[in-house]
């Protein structure tokens, strides 16, 4: 930590080193906080979605918005809405703002009402205020297409390993982690694109390619995944425990 330094010169050098990530909403949420909002979240923000609404949202094809799934990485990655971007609990907040723009509505997958209504207070007190209610029942896929379509793909550290050793032409592990982050712990052969920054830098990266994600849990890599996926790239697997998988990996060989 920074404030462990053993002198005010080398606690400025370190803190001018830092790389600070501001997301594209920061300016509306800095003049939001000043003059506080203009409305409060609405009821119908929180509400199950109409029939007929539902219809449109659950179809990536006619879907009015973006569709976003607040419940865990876990369940999204065992079935999820294609073109939903999975982002639950504190992610919401951290990274929604750098994947939602203010003129797109929103609508939620959740568990229940009140994970609905804690993902919308989150996007109300960010300033997105298009939010047209949630749903939550994903339907099992029916055929071995729409299983693919509706899940992700999750690989162990010693699959990753074998991967490094062997890296097959059209395979390439991605690190989403901060920059500090990678500068302390380093996965080897990786390509390094800060979640926040995949929706601008995602035309850098081959369709074609299969792509293994990965950051400091798992957590991001999903979330990150979701993007990818959504974006129609479609060989995309998630690295489960990440960096904390594949440092305990190490001491044990």
């Amino acid at each position: 930590p920074g404030y462990q330094c053993t002198s005010k010169k080398a606690f400025i050098e370190r803190k001018l080193k830092e790389n600070h990530y501001i997301a594209p909403y920061f300016s509306k949420m800095e003049q939001s906080n000043v003059t506080g909002m203009d409305t409060p979240l609405p009821p119908v923000a929180c509400q199950k979605l109409a029939q007929d609404a539902q219809s449109a949202w659950q179809k990536s094809a006619e879907r009015p918005g973006v569709l976003i799934d607040v419940r865990s990485h876990a369940q999204f990655r065992d079935c999820h809405y294609p073109g939903s971007l999975n982002l639950p609990g504190g992610l919401l907040s951290a990274y929604g703002g750098w994947f939602l723009d203010y003129s797109t509505p929103i609508a939620l997958v959740a568990d229940s009402h009140q994970q609905a209504t804690e993902s919308s207070e989150q996007l109300w007190r960010m300033g997105y205020q298009q939010i047209s209610g949630y749903l939550t029942m994903v339907p099992k896929p029916d055929t071995i297409e729409a299983y693919h379509r509706q899940h992700v793909n999750a690989v162990t550290a010693d699959k990753v390993d074998e991967r490094i050793r062997a890296p097959r032409a059209n395979w390439q592990l991605l690190d989403v982690r901060k920059q500090e982050e990678v500068e302390n712990n380093e996965f080897d052969q990786a390509k390094h694109i800060y979640l926040g920054y995949l929706p601008e830098m995602c035309h850098q990266l081959d369709k074609s390619r299969h792509y293994t994600l990965a950051c400091g849990s798992g957590k991001r890599a999903t979330v990150a995944a979701s993007y990818l996926l959504a974006q129609g790239f479609e060989n995309v697997d998630v690295f489960i425990g990440s960096m904390q998988a594949w440092q305990s990996y190490q001491q044990g060989t």
